[in-house]
């Protein structure tokens, strides 16, 4: 017989305390990474007919000064706070799993940008690959770890709070759990709780293993359409506009999904619950034991 919990781990994150927040964040994510890059190059190229070289140099500090700051903020936190890092992690170098692919997108755009753009000539089409790639290094691991959990493999090293030998976590879960807990400065608060519900709860793995599904066919599906155009238009510039800017409103459709989905499971949650004679008051509140230090999480609802 399958035990039943009396209630779930309760989730330390109120998302409507931060739909201000969220919708800054994202608006000056939206505008430094698709909107100013694509309005640039079209008025420095055609306004002021600048060379392409000259165009993409001006673009080049635009597009990647904001990201590595947000990789300092997150590499300081991760050094020098253990609460931001996964769980289980007390060496100051365990960066989260999110961090090495941060990593490995700032060494692909620098190869982009160093081949794409030379004083000979300015490669339009490698530009414009950045952002699809972007989707295609993330879905893609999404659809693999799908594939190594139906192959019934476990983990060969530490991904994030899942250590080396543990069964496959969900690709989205571990995404979502290090850019909430670093990046919203939740801490390890959220990972115990996050990872405490995910175990618990068949409505909420479930929900974590669609949305690999979902995010990882969508974005390979996307990329993939996008690779063809940037290759196959006859003027160059037409690839780098929608691959700068369709990407972006891929991801703002798939955030809309997965929250609308994320309710959906909440409510099927509470409903079984209910269901099994659990009173309201009840699901209130619990105490992690087993993934943290004595700690009461209250639901913000």
């Amino acid at each position: 017989m399958r035990f039943q919990p009396a209630t779930y781990p309760i989730i330390p994150l109120n998302l409507r305390e931060h739909k201000k927040s969220i919708a800054v964040n994202f608006s000056v994510l939206v505008f430094f990474t698709s909107i100013l890059p694509v309005v640039l190059y079209f008025i420095l190229k055609y306004g002021a007919s600048l060379s392409p070289h000259t165009t993409s140099i001006i673009i080049l500090p635009v597009i990647g000064l904001p990201a590595l700051l947000g990789f300092e903020i997150r590499t300081y936190k991760l050094i020098r706070f253990q609460d931001y890092r996964p769980l289980g992690c007390n060496t100051w170098w365990t960066f989260d799993y999110f961090h090495f692919n941060f990593i490995l997108g700032i060494i692909y755009v620098v190869i982009l940008f160093t081949f794409g753009n030379t004083e000979d000539e300015t490669n339009m089409r490698l530009l414009s690959l950045y952002l699809p790639l972007v989707m295609f290094q993330l879905s893609g691991q999404f659809i693999l770890v799908r594939l190594l959990n139906f192959c019934g493999l476990r983990t060969p090293f530490r991904i994030s709070s899942s250590p080396k030998g543990s069964s496959i976590p969900s690709g989205a879960a571990v995404v979502a759990e290090n850019i909430i807990s670093v990046d919203g400065s939740c801490k390890a608060e959220f990972r115990a709780a996050w990872q405490a519900r995910l175990a618990i709860s068949p409505a909420a793995a479930c929900t974590a293993v669609r949305m690999d599904w979902l995010w990882g066919v969508s974005g390979l599906s996307c990329g993939a359409v996008l690779m063809v155009i940037v290759f196959t238009a006859d003027n160059p510039d037409v690839g780098f506009a929608l691959a700068w800017t369709i990407t972006v409103v891929w991801g703002a459709i798939m955030a809309y999904a997965t929250t609308q989905i994320i309710k959906k499971t909440t409510a099927l949650e509470r409903q079984n619950l209910e269901n099994d004679g659990v009173e309201r008051h009840n699901f209130s509140s619990i105490a992690l034991k087993d993934h943290a230090p004595s700690t009461t999480l209250v639901e913000r609802v």
